[in-house]
């Protein structure tokens, strides 16, 4: 397999450019700006683009997000490449699809050759922190050696992370770079007293109440407030769901308004999400929870990109774009000149200028475990490696099933999805967007060319990558963090 790499030339290119302070490229980095912006990137985990206010959902879920998103560019269409978080931070840290980054799965070590926005900005004079309440990132994140603080603990919750983070501004001196993680709408969703009834039987509130069998994840005790209970009410999921948003919202809120408020420096704030959730949606019998599929609600995310001074306010872009688009983004704003080569997205500052700029035909995705797919605006195709998937899941934990009833599960699923003729080629599934039907029979006029076109081109970029994956021995507290999320065993 073929590996996305900085040639020697380029890793030089990139070197003087990045890694110097005197010549013309980096006078041509920061020639506009007296003082070199402050960068600061939010992710909020599980974050649906869909329970945003901006986005036009009912519920008041995210005042203080619609109050930055009305002054900042606005994506709706920007798309995760990967559906669960440890690949997809990496992605987005790398600007590389995660089989060349290799971080796929748990204790797989990321490529140290490859450039991250930490490296970057780093030698550029920034000084950068990384803060989460995920516990996921030890033993990644903090490898990172221009990267100066990482703090990434399970125990805090969204406003402790706030208070870290103001702390650790209150000691440093512009320009710096922090990236924000905040966990807390990872199921259980189980927002603070203050939230917790803020939606429960509001006039959005939706009752439906399904058999726990009927659910389709395999970690189904998180997602209830009685792990016993034979029933769950998708509406009280969703309400707690909410208010867990909420409240994270109400975090970045007073993290922004101190950030204004302590410097008079510019900033340039990006707020995204590694991917979506599932929250009931109906498939087949079943209703799907969660993350890790090929689903609309987990693949789209929101994108919003606010830099005072530099982009106009309220710009509203339908153009597809990607989470692996953010780093070239923020470099091509602060004026960085660096290596295109080096990274498989590309900045999105022309199309923010009205500027000719290309369009992304094809977006790829892959939850790391067997599920890959491509897309366009009308088209999305599947590939299901089953081996693959098989073993992923016979690693994984659940609450209800051993490994092994999970993998007969899922064969006994193929087998039903077989008998109605929803695979093609064996492996393969193809969706209309514009019905949401699978199609069955590629004899209708154009659909034969438009599979075996997406098919091509879906073939091609799972074969980029690494021969293999390095692996790495799991360090325990990070063993025992991914065992009660319900990833390991």
């Amino acid at each position: 397999m073929r590996k996305l790499r900085i040639s020697g030339k380029n890793r030089i290119l990139l070197a003087v450019s990045s890694l110097t302070f005197i010549g013309s490229l980096f006078l041509l980095g920061f020639r506009d700006y007296p003082h070199k912006p402050n960068v600061v990137l939010i992710t909020i985990d599980c974050l649906r683009k869909d329970h945003l206010g901006y986005s036009g959902y009912p519920r008041n879920t995210t005042p203080q997000i619609d109050k930055i998103a009305s002054e900042s560019t606005v994506f709706t269409n920007a798309f995760t490449v990967a559906t669960w978080t440890l690949p997809s931070m990496y992605s987005i840290a790398t600007s590389t699809y995660p089989q060349v980054h290799g971080v796929m799965e748990v204790g797989d070590e990321f490529d140290t050759e490859l450039i991250t926005i930490f490296d970057v900005l780093n030698s550029y004079g920034y000084t950068s922190g990384f803060f989460s309440n995920s516990g996921l990132f030890d033993s990644y994140f903090s490898e990172l050696k221009s990267l100066d603080y990482f703090l990434d603990n399970p125990k805090l919750k969204a406003h402790h992370l706030t208070k870290r983070v103001k702390e650790w501004i209150q000691r440093r001196d512009n320009p710096f770079f922090i990236w924000i993680h905040y966990f807390d709408l990872h199921p259980p969703y189980t927002p603070p007293p203050r939230f917790r009834n803020l939606f429960m039987k509001d006039p959005y509130f939706q009752e439906k109440v399904i058999p726990v069998e009927k659910m389709a994840c395999i970690y189904r005790h998180i997602f209830l407030d009685d792990p016993e209970a034979g029933e769950a009410n998708i509406g009280e999921i969703v309400a707690n769901y909410d208010a867990e948003l909420r409240f994270a919202d109400e975090q970045v809120g007073e993290l922004i308004e101190y950030l204004k408020s302590s410097s008079e420096n510019r900033y340039i704030i990006i707020i995204s999400a590694d991917h979506g959730e599932s929250l009931g949606e109906r498939t087949g019998n079943f209703f799907k929870f969660g993350h890790g599929n090929a689903e609309e609600e987990v693949v789209s995310i929101p994108l919003l990109i606010q830099a005072e001074g530099i982009l106009k306010k309220g710009k509203v872009i339908d153009s597809y774009v990607r989470s692996i688009d953010i780093l070239p983004t923020v470099l091509d704003i602060l004026r960085i000149n660096y290596d295109e080569k080096a990274f498989q997205g590309r900045s999105l500052f022309p199309l923010m200028r009205e500027e000719r700029w290309e369009k992304i035909p094809y977006l790829f995705s892959t939850n790391t475990a067997g599920i890959d797919f491509i897309r366009t605006e009308k088209w999305k195709l599947i590939h299901l490696d089953r081996e693959r998937l098989y073993r992923y899941l016979l690693r994984m934990r659940s609450d209800i099933f051993s490994p092994s009833e999970l993998v007969n599960m899922t064969k006994e699923m193929f087998r039903t999805m077989e008998k109605q003729n929803l695979f093609l080629d064996g492996n393969y599934v193809l969706i209309n967007l514009e019905n949401e039907h699978i199609v069955k029979d590629l004899s209708t006029e154009g659909y034969t060319q438009v599979y075996r076109d997406l098919k091509n081109r879906l073939d091609e970029w799972r074969q980029i990558g690494r021969e293999k994956s390095h692996r790495k021995e799991i360090p325990e507290a990070l063993r025992k963090r991914l065992k009660s999320l319900g990833y390991m065993q």
